[in-house]
């Protein structure tokens, strides 16, 4: 019997495919090899980018309490006044810790056995500028207390400002103008700005205006807010505050700036209310 056409053609096709079923069954181990390989760098590609992103990750959720704690003070007692500081930490400080303001009550929070920012302490140099930064409603002892200890997610560095102020215009000092605190990035970091890369943490002293960045009610957690919110009474205290600082360590009037302005990963507007009243202020009084 003779093939037909279509037999012969079916024929030759399924003697060509046994050669391609052997060699993609020869090829498969290799095949999985690849996409095995590729799997395992885009596995490591993800955990680089988790364990680069971790600290701030693990910073935002340690936040989370204290902004809780913040919100709901702020809902139910925002003029809470903070306690009183024990006053054996007054007793302890040495000769030039403490800020003296005229006409203005400073509550020195400056614990003695705190770390502070111990490395940036060590490297201290003469104060060059005075740094503005605001929180969101944290009530006050919380923020002083937390620039008393070491934070894990900050590299074991404590974190803080040496003074603090509520919306109600009262003033903490929460560290001695001795020390040094963590307050803005170092100088070679990627996020300072040109201009600013003379500052860090050696030689600035940070001044927080607390609750004037508020996030509005039932905002999500991790909300920022898209404004600076400074109160009268705020801005009395602080203007006092900077003009006792630059008396004290014979500053200009350009050396007094909002965090917005060092860094580009902060809110441009953080502290600019209150630096740019303060710059303006002294230079009326000057010329």
């Amino acid at each position: 019997m003779t093939e037909t056409a279509a037999e012969a053609a079916a024929s030759s096709s399924d003697d060509k495919a046994l050669p391609r079923k052997r060699r993609a069954r020869a090829l498969a181990p290799l095949r999985t090899l690849r996409w095995g390989w590729r799997a395992l760098l885009a596995a490591g590609l993800y955990a680089l980018v988790v364990l680069h992103t971790m600290p701030d990750m693990i910073a935002t959720a340690l936040t989370i309490p204290t902004r809780l704690a913040g919100f709901v003070t702020a809902l139910f007692s925002p003029e809470r006044p903070p306690p009183p500081p024990p006053l054996t930490w007054a007793a302890a400080a040495r000769p030039g810790d403490m800020l003296s303001v005229q006409n203005l009550p400073v509550a020195y929070w400056g614990r003695p056995d705190a770390p502070y920012g111990d490395k940036v302490t060590r490297k201290a140099k003469a104060i060059a500028a005075i740094v503005v930064h605001f929180t969101d409603e944290t009530p006050a002892e919380t923020l002083v207390e937390y620039g008393h200890r070491a934070d894990p997610a900050r590299g074991r560095s404590a974190f803080g400002y040496h003074f603090y102020i509520d919306t109600a215009g009262r003033v903490l000092q929460g560290a001695p103008l001795g020390v040094r605190t963590n307050h803005i990035k170092p100088s070679h970091a990627r996020e300072r700005i040109g201009h600013t890369t003379h500052l860090d943490g050696a030689n600035t002293i940070g001044v927080s205006l607390i609750g004037a960045c508020r996030s509005p009610p039932l905002s999500p957690i991790t909300y920022r807010c898209d404004r600076e919110t400074v109160t009268a009474a705020q801005l009395q205290s602080g203007l006092a505050i900077i003009t006792a600082l630059q008396q004290r360590f014979s500053l200009p009037c350009g050396a007094i700036y909002g965090h917005g302005e060092l860094q580009t990963d902060r809110k441009s507007f953080e502290g600019l209310t209150l630096s740019e009243r303060a710059r303006r202020r002294c230079s009326d009084a000057r010329s």
